[in-house]
């Protein structure tokens, strides 16, 4: 990017969004497994599109969104229990519980 001022608005609001999303993380892994308040669906989208970003902007070579997750401090557990409240929520929205 030629304009530094709009390259540098651009990194902070990613920073925002890149902290808030993962601070939504905690919550979804903290949250309850019958009546959950946060969406881990929700979540894995927007790290998905973090990563994403991450990849073509920083031309980084994290492969994968589990990858992505362990090299930001978080464990193979709490990659499995994400997905697996994820995969509730998909079944609650299904069945119309949810």
């Amino acid at each position: 990017m030629r304009n530094k001022k709009l390259k540098t608005c651009i990194e902070e609001i990613v920073q925002l969004f890149f902290y808030d999303s993962f601070i939504l993380l905690d919550c979804v892994l903290e949250d309850d497994l019958i009546d959950p308040v946060y969406s881990a669906d929700m979540v894995f989208y927007r790290l998905e599109r973090c990563l994403l970003f991450w990849q073509l902007y920083y031309k980084d070579t994290i492969s994968d969104f589990s990858e992505f997750l362990l090299k930001n401090g978080y464990s193979e557990s709490d990659i499995e229990l994400l997905k697996f409240k994820r995969d509730e929520e998909h079944k609650r929205m299904n069945t119309g519980n949810g």
